[in-house]
């Protein structure tokens, strides 16, 4: 069995690392012709304010206790650890707290969908651009972890990958992977790169207008470094994870920033997050 998966795990390694050095020479490319990596295209209107993050956030933190207390209520253990119940209660509760946030922009707001990057005119596109931001991001994000984990001697702690080595069986590992490949992608890119790091633009281009130096539609890179770090940072406590995942929300801000539609940012999140449940699922049935 093992042989087996080092046979198709090969030609799939190979493929990844080729089409990323071809990635990253078509950006050397436009970056010695003067062009960005991705081009410029102006965000939709920022409705959200302070007050309104403000709100997001109480609601958020509600729905997280509510959902850590049914989850304690329904196993009878307590609140340490990660259980199926937990990542199931977590998962609806994020499920719900979006949907919350969505009729709430919209219609406290009076943010259109489009505003809060719901566009979906240009499929095509962005398909291909998450596809390749993914192949140019994979390699130095796994590079990062790999490099803690065997080099540094720092073991990853993600709870999710832990609660699947804990409990090996089809319905944790099905479990598991709705909730980091369907749940987490939809939620952490709307809370992230949307509503934060679109705030954050909001006031970026607010404060140069206050200097005086003049309305400038295209936002700086400290919103996606300060959504990046905050992104990480709740990530504390999972090992070496958040250096990576901080080079990885990067990517996933410049997407973001470049095109202000959701769809790229939640492609790249969807494959990098799939290709380790991949590897779990690999692992489960050659353990099997």
């Amino acid at each position: 069995m093992q042989d087996n998966v080092e046979a198709v795990a090969r030609p799939i390694l190979f493929a990844v690392l080729l089409g990323s050095a071809m990635v990253w020479a078509a950006v050397a490319r436009r970056l010695a012709r003067g062009q960005a990596p991705v081009d410029f295209e102006p965000r939709m209107r920022v409705t959200w304010s302070g007050l309104d993050m403000v709100v997001l956030g109480i609601t958020f933190m509600f729905c997280e206790v509510v959902a850590a207390t049914l989850a304690v209520r329904m196993t009878g253990a307590s609140a340490a650890g990660m259980s199926a119940e937990s990542l199931l209660a977590a998962s609806i509760a994020r499920l719900i707290w979006l949907a919350f946030a969505v009729v709430y922009l919209v219609f406290k707001a009076g943010a259109y969908l489009d505003d809060l990057g719901f566009d979906t005119s240009r499929p095509g596109r962005d398909a291909r651009l998450g596809g390749l931001t993914f192949l140019a991001a994979i390699v130095p994000v796994y590079a990062i972890q790999l490099f803690f984990v065997f080099v540094i001697k720092i073991p990853s702690e993600h709870p999710v990958l832990q609660l699947t080595q804990q409990q090996p069986s089809v319905w944790i590992l099905a479990l598991a992977t709705v909730a980091a490949v369907g749940v987490a992608p939809l939620f952490e890119e709307f809370v992230f790169r949307v509503v934060l790091q679109g705030w954050l633009e909001s006031q970026q281009l607010r404060l140069r207008q206050l200097r005086g130096a003049g309305y400038d539609e295209k936002p700086g890179f400290a919103p996606i470094v300060i959504a990046s770090a905050v992104f990480a940072m709740l990530h504390l406590g999972h090992g070496p994870d958040p250096f990576a995942l901080f080079v990885l929300s990067l990517f996933l801000g410049y997407a973001y920033r470049q095109t202000h539609r959701i769809g790229p940012p939640l492609l790249i999140h969807f494959g990098v997050n799939a290709l380790a449940m991949i590897n779990v699922w690999v692992l489960f049935f050659a353990a099997a």
